[in-house]
């Protein structure tokens, strides 16, 4: 097997480090606190989170993956499904779900299975989850992990945020992971005094996994295919090309070990960053032909200088070419819309950056051309 897993969690074995982060995870769940996890896009935050399931063996855990919801009944269906999965391996759940009339199909090419309750109608959606959770709350060990949970606050029913809110406090022996990429939605929701999460879950904010730390994980698991590079540090270099993000090393790491070399050179490394960015390519030029000139000025500017901290600044305007404080405004804002680019804060305060390193890539190439 590839040791480098890029579509889901397949074990501890293919899992770096997030030892802190895990025992905090952990600690929370059996000591009756919810958690908070905030992460940048493509740092592993959900493979963190199967993680933690996989070792609560005696709990009944359920993910919830909120990203392509706009709803509550698009809420209901992605907590059907999450219970349909979770009774696979829980004969009451099995039967819960079977008095219910609700609809299994289980997908042999993810592995997963959907629900739905087509019976209900609009108006009971609300209710009907609520009567969910009731039921949950009766089961032993019960922890409920929502991905991407600032998704909430776009759904058209605008007491969603404080109906959730509700019925966690309503149902306690329920445990909550609320985690998602969004960091300053996320901080506005769970430490503003005005929102109803205020303050109701243990913050964990993921980092990147310390450079020593994955080389050493990268260079173990490529042993263990029988496989190495030139020399050890290479695995720095994968690890500073990709800016230490997981999901984009771990992509990286799965393409080198099907190589037929058992030794690999840098040259190597290079020849599947440059193959991986141009499979994308297409994508990447369907993005450029939906911007506007001045847009695609300022999302190149904000690749050449990694993080744009003040959007009136003169560093953006000597590196974009866009001189009018307003034009790049806008052009952020339309770039925030369609999630090419999003707002993140360090200490130096917001800042506007990509997230996609070979977006990124892509584009420092597309200008120098």
């Amino acid at each position: 097997m590839n040791p480098f897993p890029i579509i889901n969690y397949i074990g501890s074995d293919y899992f770096c480090d997030r030892e802190r982060e895990t025992k905090e995870i952990l600690a929370n769940i059996k000591n009756g606190r919810n958690t908070l996890l905030i992460s940048p896009r493509r740092l592993g935050k959900t493979s963190l989170v199967k993680h933690v399931f996989a070792q609560l063996r005696k709990w009944n855990c359920l993910y919830i993956d909120l990203n392509n919801t706009s709803s509550v009944s698009d809420l209901l269906k992605v907590l059907t499904s999450a219970l349909a999965d979770a009774s696979s391996k829980k004969k009451t759940l099995r039967d819960f779900l079977s008095s219910w009339k609700v609809s299994v199909e289980f997908d042999p090419y993810t592995g997963s299975f959907s629900a739905g309750m087509n019976w209900v109608k609009p108006s009971l959606e609300m209710k009907t989850i609520e009567e969910l959770f009731a039921y949950l709350n009766k089961e032993e060990n019960i922890v409920i992990a929502f991905d991407e949970f600032q998704r909430i606050t776009e759904y058209p029913e605008s007491t969603t945020e404080g109906w959730l809110r509700g019925l966690a406090q309503k149902y306690p022996k329920i445990r909550f992971i609320y985690s998602g990429s969004h960091q300053r939605i996320l901080k506005e929701m769970f430490n503003s005094h005005k929102r109803p999460f205020y303050r109701s879950a243990d913050v964990i904010k993921l980092g990147l996994i310390e450079k020593d730390v994955y080389s050493a994980f990268i260079n173990r698991q490529f042993k263990l295919g029988k496989k190495s590079f030139a020399t050890s540090s290479l695995a720095h270099l994968i690890y500073d090309q990709m800016e230490g993000k997981t999901a984009y090393i771990q992509e990286v790491c799965n393409h080198l070990f099907e190589s037929d070399n058992l030794k690999m050179m840098d040259e190597e490394i290079f020849r599947v960053i440059g193959s991986l960015i141009e499979k994308n390519e297409s994508h990447f030029i369907t993005i450029k032909r939906g911007l506007t000139a001045i847009q695609f000025k300022v999302l190149w500017g904000i690749a050449k200088l990694e993080k744009l901290y003040l959007v009136t600044g003169s560093e953006m305007s000597k590196t974009s070419g866009v001189h009018n404080a307003v034009s790049i405004k806008k052009a952020i804002e339309k770039l925030l819309k369609i999630e090419v680019i999003y707002s993140d804060s360090d200490e130096k305060g917001d800042y506007f950056t990509i997230d996609d390193i070979f977006l990124k890539l892509w584009l420092l190439k597309t200008k120098a051309m």
